[in-house]
Order: C-alpha cells, then sequence, then structure tokens
C-alpha cells in the first residue's frame, strides 16, 4: 500500500515564504516568490552573458545596456523550432513576486533593426526549477482557499490535477458538466481565466 500524501517536510516549512495571495481591489490573482537557494547576489550581473547568447543566435547588438539595479538577472534565453510538433515554436529559458521580476529580466527586440530592450517578466515562466512547484503549490492554495465555494471543484483540483492536466470522471454527463462549470468558475475566481 503507498501513502496517498508524502509528507514535504522542508518544503511546508517554508511555504509560507513562496505564496502570497493578493487580494486587491483590482485583482484576484496570487502572487508567488521565487525560492532562491541563498543570497541572490551570488548571481550577479548576467547582462553580458545574455547579450553574448544574442549576438551568438541573431545578429551582432550594440553592446551597451543600462541596468537599473546592479542586483537583477537577465535570463538567457532562444528560440526552438521544431516543424514536427504542434507548437512549432517555443521559447527555452537557461535558466511572480514583483519583488523578484528584476530575476526575471530578458533582452529583446521586435525588429532586427531595433536595439536590444530590457524586458522582465509579469508571470512565473515554465522552465524554471521551481515553475512545476510554483503552479502546483498555487492550485493547492487556490483549492484551500475556495474549497467553501466550490466544494467538488476544489476536492478534484487538489487531487486530480497535475499541471494544466486534468484527470477526473464523474457518473453522469450531467455530473461532468456541472464539475467542468465549478472547475470554471474556480479559476476564474483566482483570475487563471
Amino acid at each position: 500500500m503507498y501513502p496517498t500524501r508524502l509528507p514535504l517536510h522542508s518544503m511546508n516549512l517554508s511555504v509560507k515564504r513562496f505564496i502570497v495571495k493578493l487580494r486587491a481591489a483590482t485583482s484576484s490573482r496570487y502572487s508567488v516568490a521565487l525560492p532562491f537557494k541563498g543570497d541572490v547576489s551570488a548571481l550577479g550581473d548576467s547582462t553580458r552573458a545574455a547579450q553574448a547568447d544574442i549576438i551568438r543566435y541573431l545578429v551582432p547588438v550594440a553592446k551597451e545596456s543600462k541596468n537599473d539595479s546592479n542586483s537583477q538577472y537577465v535570463i538567457p534565453h532562444h528560440a526552438v523550432y521544431r516543424s514536427d510538433k504542434s507548437t512549432k515554436l517555443r521559447v527555452v529559458l537557461d535558466a511572480i513576486h514583483e519583488n523578484h521580476r528584476r530575476f526575471q529580466r530578458i533582452l529583446y527586440r521586435f525588429n532586427i533593426n531595433e536595439p536590444l530592450q530590457l524586458y522582465e517578466m509579469t508571470r512565473v515562466p515554465f522552465g524554471l526549477r521551481c515553475s512545476p512547484y510554483l503552479a502546483i503549490r498555487t492550485v493547492r492554495q487556490l483549492a484551500a482557499d475556495e474549497h467553501s465555494r466550490y466544494p467538488d471543484a476544489a476536492a478534484v483540483a487538489e487531487r486530480d490535477l497535475y499541471m494544466d492536466d486534468l484527470v477526473s470522471s464523474c457518473l453522469t454527463e450531467q455530473d461532468a458538466a456541472l464539475l467542468s462549470n465549478e472547475l470554471i468558475e474556480l479559476f476564474r475566481a483566482e483570475g487563471s481565466i
């Protein structure tokens, strides 16, 4: 017999550092902090390395980039094209909370003749080591917070959802339709839909 729940000891102790629920007047979204391993100042400034990667993948660019902070991280990234996949073009990151956006910066330009611009991501991207944990933990927090309003959907989200895959069953089509609507309302309450 396998245990249905595995203890996450150290993760359970630090969950409060990762999940902060924001219920502002304009938004009901969750905001998650990145779980840094150690002091963020050890990251250094990766702007030049990111520029070198772009030069390697694209065309030569201007060497100057304005930094607004000595404590930032520019995520090296590039596009991967696969003609045999349904998603032919995807961004690969080699590598939120508002205070951590400076650690999710990328250099990009929309036109080859434009200079590189520095952008900050406002969402946790796929590709970070912590992305799966933060996504799953946020859904579990949502299920716990909204259980009284959406009990069936919250139970299914906690038990039968992994990342963006839901595998569940109902006894009738009518039950499935009701559950589907409740799941939509559950995720709409958080602002995911």
